[in-house]
């Protein structure tokens, strides 16, 4: 019997690979700096764009590293990143090359992937240690494969004219002026100078421009994906990828009614050119239950879940996929009400998530802090604050959103309301509420209900509300 045709994996991937400039001179000092500089930023980099990885970030042959990402626009933030993260290991410079580009072996191991963007990301990355760039600190290139192509090595050539000429104080200025959100005077305080030295500086090094170039390479390579799955227009490629990311778009804007037609097209267009049991598929899986939980469509979601489960029966649990659908999974037992079942399903997924995912991974906070609203929703007021505790002390080591964080002392602040353990309630809900009044519009709900709160604690105290 013949088989049947194979299936082309049409899809295109952004493969990111680099390696250190110079390796075999560092001496073994900064080589370790190194080291521990790029575990920090590739586990930061795989908790922080997790649903748009095909394969984490890495160490590999020594000196190299590489990486494969679903949402080519998310690359220029991961390669400022890096090149960051090994700078600061005594000043370690390393190469990066980024191509858009087929893969023949897809996989989440990136120890088997491979395919023509693999070979052709190395080739330029081997090109690039042919070119004489004197030691410069940036030196990148982009292959995206379409027309536009003399485009992006524009913004490259210009990105490296407008860096050549740096000082080390203009470099250091630039990055702490992009970490800081662009707020002067937090740099000015970190730095120990003036504001008006900082802008100085930051006008000397066209700062405004060496952004607007980042900026400009991430606004085109959105785009890409915006044509590909624009509904007016032909769509030559009908990779599944475009829509993914579209979807994972339009899902963190909160409309959830056209990431969902996305989706559902990424779903179809996946299975189509990767088969039904591709385990690329189970991340996508898990996004359309997220989805279908946001517009409540129950009966759906579950449905994903289920075969986002089936497609991991024979892998390995010790996965984010697989932590991520047990998540899921909760959700939906916590919907129909089965509380013991839900807080069995969160507690599971984080006994996995300590055997996979790194200690600050951001999944941590979302687990335990779901295992304290399943343990308030039955009554178990102490346990919900240890959970709850547990989530305010990441919070404060991570210097997290100050507008969750908030939400977490509101939450313990209510516990002790309902224990009535009010002298333990106030100090929690003040807490809270000027976090709230700091960072949030006056009026929003959070504030009214931190500031209901606080009268409630008054008047069970036996004090006056003011």
């Amino acid at each position: 019997m013949l088989e049947s045709a194979k299936r082309r994996n049409r899809a295109m991937y952004c493969v990111i690979v680099g390696d250190i400039v110079n390796s075999r001179q560092l001496e073994p000092e900064v080589r370790e700096a190194a080291t521990r500089a790029a575990k920090r930023v590739f586990d930061r980099i795989n908790g922080e764009y997790a649903k748009s990885l095909m394969t984490t970030f890495g160490m590999v042959r020594g000196d190299a590293f590489e990486g494969v990402i679903l949402t080519q626009s998310y690359a220029p933030r991961i390669v400022e990143d890096i090149i960051k993260a090994f700078y600061s290991a005594e000043g370690t410079k390393v190469r990066v090359s980024v191509v858009l580009g087929q893969l023949t072996v897809t996989g989440s191991d990136r120890n088997e992937v491979d395919g023509p963007a693999f070979h052709q990301a190395w080739g330029c990355l081997e090109d690039m240690k042919q070119k004489d760039k004197k030691g410069h600190w940036l030196q990148v290139s982009f292959t995206i494969g379409s027309l536009a192509q003399k485009l992006v090595d524009s913004q490259i050539a210009l990105l490296e004219a407008l860096t050549w000429g740096w000082t080390e104080r203009q470099r250091e200025i630039v990055w702490a002026t992009q970490a800081s959100g662009g707020v002067l005077k937090s740099v000015a305080e970190e730095l120990g100078i003036s504001v008006s030295a900082v802008r100085k500086h930051l006008e000397a090094a066209n700062y405004d421009a060496y952004c607007g170039a980042w900026d400009g390479l991430v606004d085109y390579l959105e785009q890409m994906d915006r044509y590909a799955t624009d509904k007016e227009k032909a769509v030559i490629e009908e990779s599944y990828v475009p829509y993914y990311n579209t979807a994972m778009r339009k899902h963190e804007q909160r409309n959830h009614p056209e990431a969902l037609r996305l989706m559902e097209q990424a779903l179809e267009r996946a299975k189509k050119s990767l088969g039904e049991k591709d385990q690329l598929l189970i991340q996508i899986y898990n996004y359309l239950a997220d989805i279908y939980l946001c517009l409540e469509l129950r009966e759906k979601a579950e449905g994903a879940v289920e075969m986002s489960l089936r497609l991991q029966e024979n892998m390995p649990k010790t996965r984010l996929e697989y932590v991520e659908a047990l998540y899921l999974k909760a959700g939906l037992q916590r919907r129909k009400e089965n509380l013991e079942e839900a807080r069995e399903s969160y507690e599971e997924a984080l006994e996995i998530a300590k055997h996979t995912l790194e200690a600050n991974h951001a999944m941590f906070g979302v687990l335990y802090n779901e295992i304290a609203n399943t343990y308030e929703a039955q009554e178990k007021y102490a346990e919900a604050i240890e959970s709850y505790e547990v989530v305010r002390a990441m919070d404060k080591e991570t210097e997290r959103d100050p507008v969750n964080c908030a939400a977490t002392e509101y939450n313990i602040a209510l516990c002790y309301y309902k224990m009535e353990d009010y002298g333990q309630a106030l100090p929690r809900v003040k807490e809270a509420l000027s976090a709230w009044e700091e960072h949030l519009p006056l009026g929003h709900e959070d504030i009214t209900d931190a500031k209901k709160l606080m009268i409630a604690i008054k008047i069970k105290q036996g004090g006056t509300p003011s």
